[in-house]
């Protein structure tokens, strides 16, 4: 796995062979980041179920002020910050070890976050991290669900569903936490 763009293009992710998981492939990271285009630079980026820190690292890349890790597994969690600092960039992320359903007790809502993106195995329900989650969001911010293709993206309270993109084996819903009337181009 590599990075796709930036400043980061090209460097590859290291990340513990024995642990199984499922990152968001190159080509998806792409259309995610191509969506999101002008509102990452200068943005505050959450990765949830973060695995090998590919989105969050991309995000960093690509001009995110700043990027929240949060990854249940040890392992997973102690090679994104050790990609932050072969990377040069440890004092613009923060990796925490925990479950997803914690993400407010680790991550605030004091700044908030612009974006934040979750990715869980998707054989889990994402419910108990999902509202917790788009709690932090910066009004207008934006929160992105990857799930299967198969499964309809759920309502997230205090958000609205504004895309939902098949990619191959996956889906990816992009919620606004918005006032009614405002529009996301």
């Amino acid at each position: 796995m590599h990075i796709t763009c930036g400043r980061f293009k090209g460097r590859k992710l290291e990340v513990p062979k024995n642990i199984p998981f499922r990152p968001t492939t190159e080509r998806n990271r792409q259309m995610v980041f191509n969506r999101l285009f002008d509102r990452i630079p200068g943005s505050r980026f959450l990765d949830i179920f973060a695995g090998s820190g590919a989105m969050g690292l991309e995000a960093l890349s690509r001009g995110a002020r700043f990027v929240g890790f949060l990854e249940r597994d040890p392992e997973l969690a102690a090679a994104i910050a050790k990609t932050l600092v072969r990377f040069q960039a440890e004092t613009e992320g923060e990796v925490r070890c925990a479950s997803a359903d914690a993400v407010a007790k680790y991550f605030t809502e004091e700044n908030g976050w612009d974006i934040i993106f979750l990715d869980p195995p998707y054989e889990d329900n994402p419910k108990s991290a999902l509202s917790p989650a788009a709690g932090l969001l910066r009004q207008n911010g934006v929160l992105i669900l990857e799930h299967g293709f198969k499964t309809l993206p759920p309502v997230v309270g205090g958000t609205r569903l504004v895309d939902d993109r098949e990619c191959g084996d996956s889906a990816f819903a992009f919620y606004l936490k918005t006032e009614p009337g405002i529009v996301w181009e």
